[in-house]
């Protein structure tokens, strides 16, 4: 699945599996930075899914932080609650995709 827009059953079912997670990758006083970015696409690329903390030091703001990865990436913020962002990018090695395949699933069914 590409990183074309998700529906509203496909985002709800992502924030509904990024519940229990834990923020894995922290924006801090560098702000977002282009070798930040190359480390998250690592991260991603392994999980499809995760969460963004951002620190209360940090050079930049959710929104700020949101429009960056955007602007300058495939990923798809799912979901901002308090300092956290839920990010979504499906991957591209096949033994990665695990949320991917199923988000196919969901998109096939009717709401």
């Amino acid at each position: 699945m590409s990183s074309e827009n998700l529906n509203n059953k496909q985002k709800k079912w992502l924030k509904a599996q990024a519940h229990t997670m834990r923020p894995v990758v922290q924006v801090g006083k560098e702000g977002c930075s282009p070798e930040w970015l190359e480390q998250l696409k690592l991260a991603i690329e392994k999980r499809e899914l995760l969460k963004i903390s951002v620190l209360a030091n940090a050079a930049v703001d959710e929104l700020e932080t949101k429009e960056f990865l955007e602007a300058n990436s495939k990923m798809q913020v799912i979901q901002i609650l308090g300092h956290i962002l839920t990010v979504y990018c499906p991957a591209k090695k096949l033994a990665n995709r695990n949320f991917s395949t199923q988000l196919k699933q969901l998109a096939s069914t009717k709401e």
